[in-house]
């Protein structure tokens, strides 16, 4: 199932994956073509990895990413950083785990000219 949550850029989002709660976690987001797209997925638990996805409206997987490499995020948080978006359209942002572990993350989402 997709989230029904309106995702806007720079607005934070709190999720949870694991327990009670849907694993993964997707949201629907509108998109502008030739926009940069950062998705950023930060655990909120320590053992919690989360992984970062992103799909056309087709379902075909457009970028991933687990463990982001950048000095100023965590050693499991995520990040699809600077994707060229190909279209205006509906695109579907998945959050899941790597392990068993659950927890809560907290998503951004930033689209840049």
């Amino acid at each position: 199932d997709i989230t029904n949550l309106p995702l806007e850029p720079d607005r934070l989002i709190a999720g949870n994956i694991g327990g009670d709660a849907p694993d993964p976690v997707r949201f629907a987001y509108e998109g502008t073509a030739n926009r940069s797209l950062t998705i950023t997925a930060t655990a909120l638990d320590e053992a919690f990895d989360p992984i970062v996805r992103l799909y056309d409206v087709n379902g075909e997987l457009l970028a991933e990413n687990d463990d982001a490499e950048q000095p100023e995020f965590g050693s499991l948080d995520s990040q699809i950083a600077g994707f060229e978006l190909p279209a205006s359209d509906t695109y579907t942002i998945e959050i899941s785990r790597v392990s068993v572990e659950s927890g809560t993350f907290l998503l951004l989402i930033e689209e840049n000219e």
